[in-house]
């Protein structure tokens, strides 16, 4: 789960789901402005690339039915949305 980079509070799992593919979020406790860090946002788009690709070799390579392979695509994309808060990591925004 998130910390606040400003008041140190811990975010809830339903107050995280909230922000799913926000990169900026404001801390539901002190109303601060938060950014997603790097590290986040690449292991995000690792994950994400780790769910596509399964689906393309079910129905590319193994020629498994479409209905089925779509299937197995929302599953994975449910079980990534499910897990967006344990991966979500924020900081202070950096001014240049």
């Amino acid at each position: 789960m998130p910390l606040c980079s400003h008041c140190k509070q811990k975010w809830k799992y339903f107050q995280t789901l909230k922000y799913f593919g926000r990169t900026f979020m404001y801390c539901p406790y002190c109303k601060e402005l938060n950014v997603q860090t790097e590290i986040s946002r690449r292991l995000e788009r690792l994950i994400s690339l780790f769910v596509l690709i399964p689906v393309f070799l079910l129905f590319i390579v193994f020629d498994v039915p479409q209905m089925v392979a779509v299937g197995a695509g929302v599953a994975f994309l449910v079980g990534f949305y499910l897990a967006y808060p344990l991966i979500l990591d924020v900081g202070k925004r950096k001014m240049n």
